[in-house]
């Protein structure tokens, strides 16, 4: 684990009879004195702060002569800079060595205020000090707290157990000093990061993963926040973006290397912040909008579709809906999915043009329908008179009343005019129209809570279908009416990949 030496660091330490200096009896008799632990990651590290924990024994050996705190102050001396101590907890209530529960609460407790304190500074934690209690309890804390911490270990000079209860009767701290064997230059470091993988962050992780499988961006954002410092940088925007594609805020992901790793549409800034409820039109915002944003872009850089990105990507929405068992918003989605698609297949494919060359705009922009427009877009296309005055008598009636430009209408030219082999996808366009119908109208109407036993209980009575048309059903076949959408030369209008999503959430999870 590197530790950068322009970094800000606080270390966190028990204190332990081997702390502050230790006494070692070498093989030829003699003796050699040594950093303890907590000294020697601080020679090491050179933290800016030392936060000290005691117990009670340990309490009255600082008492009686300050050797912890006046240590660091020597050391300080001795490396150039000053080393800031602060000694927890004012009373130590630790009287057992092996009390585990009291440690780790109040390590936690003094672990999370040193974060909130200090948030830019690496937290080092001393966990060769203390009580085996007190390390074991450290160890854990650093396994499971949701922010990064860095457990360091210290070998003993001799790799055996020693003892301080010599420093007294050895003339004190001061004189003990100037034999530290560790205050010689160029001595080497005892310190051994700990090599870990957080368990919280682990579980953690893993519960993240579930929830990206289950589409659930905004709750696996929720817990990525929560362990963010075990992330790699590109988990959180990945999860922002996977958040507001799934909110349909797609003009907020604009990082091109999300865009690409997520195998998004092309729906461009202008055509994401409008409402796919808007038929394309030359006149309409929706298509200026699109207009005056392509127009800013180099040549040759937009690709055919553009114009249906927003579409595209509103479908894998809906289909992302039904994989999540969100059935009340699948059901609100047929409505404006199914005038959307209904348009492509009149306006684009068929080339009608109904919204641009037969419409007329209130003063509130809706798109009315005029008479005699549609009556010349029909003598142009329908050659049958009867054909076309039995589609008029659908679309206005007795009256010359304008009818406002919806699915209803492109619903009745597709019936009269495209409901034959050479149109595959007119008969599913009819029938979605007829789910649609039935279970949006007893949707928007009704109070109750609303699951696939409902949609196919609601759509049969609506379509008088066999088979039980549920949101599974309902989604296949817009994907089979859009698989069969193509141009003259056989392309396909929405070239949509129906696995983006699953990118997506692989994209997210290879950043975990």
């Amino acid at each position: 684990m590197e530790h950068p030496e322009n970094v800000r660091r606080v270390l966190f330490s028990p204190v332990g009879s081997t702390d502050p200096l230790s006494k070692n009896v070498l093989e030829d008799g003699t003796i050699a004195h040594h950093d303890g632990s907590m000294l020697h990651i601080c020679r090491t590290y050179k933290p800016e702060l030392v936060v000290l924990y005691f117990s009670q024994e340990m309490q009255r050996a600082e008492a009686a002569d300050h050797r912890y705190t006046e240590s660091l102050q020597l050391l300080g001396e001795e490396l150039g800079y000053e080393i800031e101590v602060r000694c927890e907890p004012k009373e130590s209530f630790a009287t057992e060595a092996h009390d585990y529960d009291l440690f780790y609460n109040d390590f936690e407790n003094i672990i999370r205020s040193i974060r909130d304190d200090c948030p830019q500074h690496e937290i080092l934690l001393n966990v060769s000090s203390g009580t085996p209690s007190m390390k074991t309890a450290l160890y854990l804390l650093a396994n499971y707290l949701p922010f990064k911490t860095h457990p360091i270990q210290v070998a003993t000079p001799l790799k055996k157990s020693n003892r301080s209860d010599w420093l007294q009767a050895a003339g004190g701290l001061a004189e003990v000093w100037k034999k530290n064997a560790d205050s010689q230059p160029n001595c080497e470091s005892r310190c051994t990061d700990v090599e870990y993988e957080n368990l919280n962050a682990r579980m953690t992780k893993r519960s993240i993963r579930k929830l990206i499988d289950a589409y659930d961006y905004a709750a696996a954002l929720a817990l990525a926040e929560d362990i963010k410092e075990h992330l790699s940088s590109k988990t959180i925007p990945y999860l922002a973006a996977a958040v507001d594609r799934a909110n349909q805020n797609w003009d907020r992901i604009t990082d091109q290397e999300i865009v690409d790793a997520f195998k998004l549409p092309k729906c461009g800034d202008a055509l994401s912040r409008a409402s796919t409820t808007i038929p394309v039109g030359e006149n309409n915002p929706f298509a200026k909008a699109f207009k005056k944003a392509a127009s800013s872009l180099p040549e040759g850089s937009l690709e055919a579709g553009d114009e249906n990105g927003a579409l595209s990507e509103y479908l894998l929405w809906m289909q992302m809906k039904q994989k999540r068992e969100d059935y009340a918003d699948f059901v609100r989605g047929l409505t404006p999915a199914l005038f959307r698609l209904m348009q492509v297949a009149v306006d684009d494919i068929e080339g009608l043009k109904i919204e641009e060359a037969g419409c007329e705009r209130s003063e509130k922009g809706v798109p009315k329908l005029d008479k005699n427009k549609i009556e010349s877009i029909l003598s142009k296309r329908v050659q049958d008179k009867s054909k076309r005055q039995r589609l008029l008598s659908k679309l206005f009636g007795k009256e010359s009343q304008q009818r406002t430009l919806n699915s209803y209408v492109y619903d009745k030219i597709i019936e009269e005019l495209f409901n034959d082999n050479d149109h595959p996808w007119a008969s599913d366009l009819i029938k979605l129209r007829k789910i649609e119908e039935s279970v949006r109208n007893q949707a928007a109407h009704e109070i109750r809570g609303i699951d696939d036993h409902w949609i196919a209980t609601t759509a049969e009575t609506g379509t008088q279908a066999k088979t039980p048309y549920d949101s599974a059903h309902i989604l296949e076949t817009i994907k089979r009416c859009v698989g069969a959408m193509k141009t003259e030369d056989g392309k396909r209008v929405l070239p949509i990949d129906w696995k983006s999503y699953d990118a997506m959430n692989d994209a997210i999870k290879n950043t975990l």
